[in-house]
């Protein structure tokens, strides 16, 4: 099974991050059929568990705080309101999970890990600020399918990090797709303290689909960052797409955002030294551009290859960024 090793300087930033493959010991148990009443295991080691076309009328809960390990079997549809465990979980296998319900569809004591799998979170908000996923570890995705559907008039999370700190939502393969249709304040990915960082990175695919005014993709207290090959894409109705407390910083990748007001905001400015971006909307705050591609509107900014980046770094201090007044090319 694939772990995550993060290396943190002085600062907590991060930056290392490696992986490895490690076997998780004692043989795999199974469920399979209907549960009506759901489930109940006591871990007392790291386990496995595969679900092979099991439908749990209620919460399938692990206690015992050991690593606990979810894998689809190949060619199997799974479904329960919410999956509850008092340590990590991983998951892993070529089958699929639906998870619907109105309140914490995942419950995880540490982090939690795709590496496979397709897994749908059906979020319905019925009380303010409930979350799909209350997050107490790290969000790690390296492959797989995941896709958060947010529904509901009140304002509501996909993945959220209340009071935690010194963790990170890192996409680094396969494909995360959120559909957010709830009230104005609403994120996939909500983080209210520090040094909680959002990364797309690698191969990771991010798309979402903004359907409700006021909304957005992430509204992290720490940086967000799109770095490596890798793919973001977003349009609809929502402000301030990706909003930081500190920085965002493309370094690498393709970014298409499309939205009503600012698709970019951030506290401390945002950085391009890389990556190719495209926005159908504004830009908040400081912006400087050492290197990539940006366009936004009529603005189309492409430095030259090989060029000191003494001599083409642009930056402007502006609240929105006015991009019927700026044309720059050739830098």
């Amino acid at each position: 099974h694939l772990v995550s090793v993060i290396c943190r300087n002085e600062s907590g930033e991060v930056v290392e991050r490696s992986y490895a493959t490690v076997l998780v010991l004692g043989a795999a148990k199974e469920f399979s059929g209907n549960y009506p009443n759901g489930a109940r295991v006591t871990l007392t080691e790291p386990s496995t568990y595969v679900l092979k076309g099991a439908d749990f009328g209620s919460p399938l809960v692990f206690t015992g705080a050991h690593p606990l390990v979810l894998e689809l079997a190949e060619g199997t549809w799974n479904a329960a309101p919410q999956v509850s465990a008092e340590g990590p979980v991983t998951f892993v296998g070529a089958g699929s999970l639906t998870l619907s319900g109105s309140n914490d569809l995942i419950c995880a004591g540490g982090d939690v890990v795709v590496s496979n799998g397709v897994i749908g979170l059906d979020f319905s908000v019925v009380e303010e600020k409930a979350a799909a996923v209350m997050m107490r570890g790290n969000y790690l995705q390296y492959g797989g399918t995941v896709t958060l559907a947010i529904s509901g008039d009140l304002q509501g999370y996909g993945f959220r990090w209340k009071d935690v700190k010194d963790v990170e939502a890192v996409i680094a393969g396969g494909t995360f797709t959120a559909i957010v249709a709830s009230g104005e304040g609403s994120a996939a990915f909500k983080s209210n303290k520090g040094s909680n960082d959002f990364t797309v990175e690698g191969e990771g695919r991010l798309t979402a689909s903004l359907k409700s005014a006021g909304t957005c993709v992430v509204d992290a207290a720490g940086k967000v960052k799109f770095k490596g090959s890798a793919r973001v894409k977003v349009t609809g109705e929502g402000s301030k797409v990706f909003s930081s407390d500190e920085t965002i910083e493309i370094k690498g990748g393709v970014v298409n955002l499309t939205a009503d007001d600012d698709c970019l905001s951030a506290q401390e400015g945002v950085v391009l030294s890389g990556g190719t971006v495209a926005v159908k909307g504004g830009i908040d705050g400081a912006v400087t551009i050492d290197g990539g591609s940006v366009r936004a509107d009529t603005i189309s900014v492409q430095p030259t290859n090989g060029a000191n980046a003494a001599v083409w770094c642009v930056t402007t201090n502006v609240e929105k960024l006015n991009v019927e007044r700026l044309k720059v090319e050739g830098l």
